[in-house]
């Protein structure tokens, strides 16, 4: 009877919301949200004989339905919390940290990667490391591009900064001639300390067939607590605006509503306009004067368990 409450209140807050409120687009999306709920409300104590079968462990289908169910806690708190804890790094806690992306890796695979040859560089010489290293991983432009991950070690404090890329190549020109966007504490750290103070260690693993290898292996160097230079302890591959990650805070970022690891994600679960979107992360400004979008981190905010039903209301 509860779940039965609880259901008709949700659809009234969404008939509420879909007469006084939104666009024709958000209600045709809105809609659609509550016509699976109907559906499965109808359908959730019935077998196909019409028989009863109401199990309370099924309660939080509908997550299920709304394609929202997952693990409860944020991939960057388990990341957080296993580092803090210092327990040892394995395929399992990998996962579950990746578990958004769909990537897998037995603890063999993991261990095969970890084998995997490097090659260190002195960076002093900005010439002589171009000439290497193109043998290793190509050219820019090069046709075929190789993944792998990349390491940079400060020389005078030991600080280090583990990155990964299915074209390493392109990534790393990006560093060597200062095309990367200022943020968290690498790139600042080196546009100030020069490119001739770092360390520059490459595993290349255009031998390995493992589905994105590099990424695996990036999370597995994120979890050593020695990657201090490292402000996300997650690893992502994103390829441009749309894949980048964007957290939904309120106004001072103290509380954490909702992360979305995709751009498109945000703007079709809450059908906000792209051009509104780019606006506020660009201006920093308070989308409807109470949210505050960003595409960092703060590690220190609260994080709030609530459903992406509860977020689009």
């Amino acid at each position: 009877m509860l779940g039965a409450m609880n259901s008709k209140l949700i659809s009234l807050k969404l008939r509420f919301y879909y007469n006084k409120i939104l666009t024709f687009k958000e209600k045709r999306a809105f809609s659609n949200v509550n016509n699976k709920l109907h559906n499965y409300n109808k359908n959730k104590n019935k077998d196909s004989n019409g028989t009863s079968n109401f199990d309370p462990n099924n309660k939080n289908k509908w997550k299920e339905i709304l394609g929202i169910k997952g693990i409860k806690k944020h991939a960057f708190e388990l990341a957080n919390e296993h580092i803090k804890n210092k327990k040892v790094t394995n395929s399992l806690i990998i996962n579950d940290i990746l578990s958004y992306s769909g990537i897998k890796v037995t603890e063999d695979q993991l261990n095969e990667l970890k084998s995997y040859p490097g090659h260190l560089f002195d960076c002093s010489n900005i010439l002589y490391l171009k000439n290497e290293i193109k043998n290793i991983i190509g050219l820019v432009g090069s046709k075929k591009q190789i993944p792998g991950v990349y390491i940079f070690t400060h020389k005078k404090s030991g600080s280090k900064y583990v990155g990964s890329s299915s074209q390493l190549a392109i990534r790393l020109n990006g560093y060597f001639f200062n095309k990367h966007k200022v943020s968290g504490l690498f790139i600042p750290l080196l546009k100030k300390e020069e490119l001739s103070n770092f360390l520059l260690y490459i595993i290349p693993l255009n031998k390995s067939n493992l589905y994105k290898s590099e990424i695996i292996l990036e999370q597995y160097y994120l979890l050593d607590p020695t990657f201090n230079l490292n402000t996300i302890k997650v690893a992502n591959n994103p390829s441009g605006n749309n894949s980048k990650s964007i957290y939904m805070y309120n106004r001072d970022k103290s509380i954490l509503y909702s992360h979305f690891t995709k751009q498109i994600n945000i703007i079709k679960n809450l059908n906000i306009h792209h051009s509104t979107l780019l606006k506020h992360l660009k201006n920093n400004t308070d989308y409807l004067g109470k949210y505050s979008l960003s595409r960092e981190l703060n590690l220190n905010a609260k994080v709030l368990y609530i459903s992406l039903l509860d977020v689009s209301l």
